[in-house]
C-alpha cells in the first residue's frame, strides 16, 4: 500500500483524516473499548516519537486529546437519558476459569465524568 499521497497532506487534513480512520473503527470495534484505550494509543505514539521533536510531541498529544473529547461527545450525544440504566455495554470473558469478565457500561453519572476526564485531558495538554 503506497501511503506517500498520505504524508504529502497538510497537517490539520492528516489529523482530520485520523479521526476519520478512529471514527470508522470505532464502528467496527466496540464504542467504549474505543474510548478506553485511544490514551493509551495516544501515549504509546508520543513515547514512540524522538524526544528533540517537541512540537510533534505536543502535536500529537493535542490529536490524541481532541479525538478523545470528540468520540466522548459522540458517545454523549447518543446516551439515551430515558433509555435503560446502563448504555453502551460491552461485556468480554478476560479470565474463564475464574468467571471474571472485561465488563464496560456508562449510566448518566460516568457519562459526566466520561465528559469531564476528556475536557481535563485537553485542558492539560494545552497548558503543557
Amino acid at each position: 500500500m503506497n501511503l506517500s499521497y498520505f504524508t504529502k497532506l497538510e497537517p490539520w487534513l492528516q489529523a482530520f483524516a485520523g479521526l476519520a480512520a478512529l471514527l470508522a473503527l470505532a464502528v467496527v470495534v466496540r464504542f467504549l473499548m474505543v474510548l478506553v484505550f485511544m490514551p493509551v494509543l495516544g501515549a504509546v505514539a508520543v513515547a514512540l516519537l524522538p524526544v528533540p521533536r517537541a512540537l510533534w510531541l505536543w502535536r500529537v498529544a493535542m490529536f490524541f486529546a481532541l479525538a478523545t473529547l470528540g468520540y466522548a461527545l459522540w458517545l454523549a450525544a447518543g446516551f439515551d437519558p430515558a433509555g435503560p440504566a446502563i448504555q453502551f455495554h460491552e461485556s468480554r470473558p478476560w479470565n474463564v476459569r475464574l468467571g471474571s469478565y472485561f465488563a464496560l457500561g456508562i449510566d448518566g453519572i460516568a457519562l459526566a465524568m466520561v465528559l469531564l476526564t476528556a475536557l481535563l485531558t485537553l485542558i492539560a495538554v494545552l497548558v503543557s
